[in-house]
C-alpha cells in the first residue's frame, strides 16, 4: 500500500495532467473551428491548409505531452509545498507558450481564409467582414476565458499552499473536483461558440461560386 505522502504526490500528478487536457481542449477547439464552419467550400486549398494545421497541432501536442512526463520525473523527492509549487511554475510557462501557439494558428487562420473569401467576387464585402469579425470575437472570447481559468487555477493551488491542513483524502477530493470542474467549463465554453454555427438565424452561409 502507497504511503500518505506517495498517494497525494500521484494525485497531484494526475490532476495536473488533466488540467493539461484542460488547455489543450481549448487550444485543440481554436485551432481547427473556422475553416470548416465558415461556410467556406471544402476546396482542394482549403483542405491541404487544414491537413497543414492538423500536422501543426499534432506536432504541438506530442511535445507537450513529452514535456508534461519530464516534469512529472522532477517532482520525485518534493514535500507536498515544493510539489505545489513546480507545478504552479509549469502550469504558467505552458499557459504562455499555449497563448503563442493558439495565437499563431489564428493569425494563420484568419489569413488564409481572409484570401479565400476575396477570390469569391459574389460575396458582399459586408459578408466577408462580418465573417472576419466572428473569428476575431472567437478568439479573443477564447483569449479572455483562457486567461481567466489560469487565474483559478493559480489562485486555487496558492490556497492549498496557505492551508496545510487540507491533505491526504480531503486533498485528493479537492484536487478532483477544481480540475473536473474546469475540464467542464471548458467543454461548455467550447460547445457554446459552436452552437452559434448551427443555428439557423445566426447563419453565415452565403451562395459561393466555384472558385471557392
Amino acid at each position: 500500500m502507497l504511503r500518505k505522502e506517495e498517494r497525494v504526490k500521484k494525485n497531484i500528478i494526475f490532476y495536473f495532467l488533466l488540467l493539461g487536457i484542460f488547455s489543450l481542449v481549448l487550444l485543440w477547439g481554436d485551432s481547427f473551428a473556422q475553416t470548416s464552419r465558415m461556410g467556406l467550400q471544402n476546396s482542394p486549398q482549403t483542405q491541404e491548409f487544414k491537413e497543414r494545421q492538423q500536422k501543426k497541432m499534432q506536432d504541438y501536442l506530442a511535445n507537450f505531452e513529452r514535456e508534461n512526463k519530464e516534469f512529472v520525473k522532477t517532482l520525485e523527492g518534493m514535500s507536498r509545498e515544493q510539489k505545489i509549487l513546480a507545478v504552479k511554475d509549469f502550469i504558467s510557462k505552458q499557459y504562455e507558450k499555449n497563448c503563442a501557439f493558439r495565437k499563431k494558428m489564428y493569425e494563420e487562420q484568419r489569413s488564409f481564409i481572409k484570401k479565400q473569401l476575396n477570390k469569391n467576387p459574389n460575396m458582399p464585402k459586408m459578408m466577408k467582414e462580418r465573417m472576419l469579425a466572428r473569428i476575431d470575437e472567437d478568439y479573443n472570447e477564447l483569449k479572455d476565458f483562457h486567461a481567466k481559468k489560469i487565474e483559478e487555477d493559480m489562485e486555487f493551488l496558492d490556497n492549498l499552499l496557505k492551508d496545510s491542513s487540507i491533505d491526504g483524502q480531503e486533498l485528493n477530493n479537492k484536487l478532483q473536483e477544481f480540475f473536473k470542474g474546469q475540464k467542464l467549463d471548458a467543454q461548455n465554453f467550447l460547445n457554446r461558440q459552436q452552437r452559434r454555427y448551427h443555428n439557423p438565424s445566426g447563419s453565415l452561409n452565403y451562395d459561393r461560386d466555384s472558385s471557392m
